[in-house]
């Protein structure tokens, strides 16, 4: 298995401390404000966090992220692109949902439902119509 926090280190620190510099963020939902060293802080806490769950509860990765996404459901009715997934951030979407999110075909596989009488056809949770691939 591979350290959490060396993976945050090499891949992830320098760049997100690098994009910030000496910045605050603030959030709407808290009265305080933070430096982004600190936020950086938080992120690699938080990966730490969703490693040992994936170590220790029996949980797949995929189920841990579908919790972690439905944790913000109320948040993600008014964000939508058309360049990038959301629900892993690495790809382009490609197939688009009748709420208006559009997902990549790869999440469309991992979060939807396969339909039994065909393969190649997946229910997303929560969604009315079928995607197709």
């Amino acid at each position: 298995m591979f350290d959490p926090k060396l993976v945050f280190q090499t891949l992830y620190r320098d760049v997100l401390l690098q994009v910030s510099g000496t910045r605050v963020m603030a959030f709407e939902e808290s009265p305080d404000m933070v430096l982004f060293s600190g936020f950086a802080n938080r992120i690699e806490s938080r990966l730490q966090e969703l490693f040992n769950q994936l170590t220790h509860s029996g949980e797949t990765s995929a189920d841990i992220h579908r919790s972690t996404l439905r944790r913000y459901t109320g948040r993600w009715h008014s964000i939508h692109s058309s360049s990038t997934c959301y629900s892993c951030l690495r790809r382009r979407p490609q197939y688009s949902l009748e709420c208006g999110h559009i997902n990549c075909e790869n999440c469309v596989v991992v979060f939807g439902d396969r339909w039994k009488d065909d393969p190649w056809i997946f229910k997303i949770p929560k969604g009315n119509h079928p995607v197709r691939l």
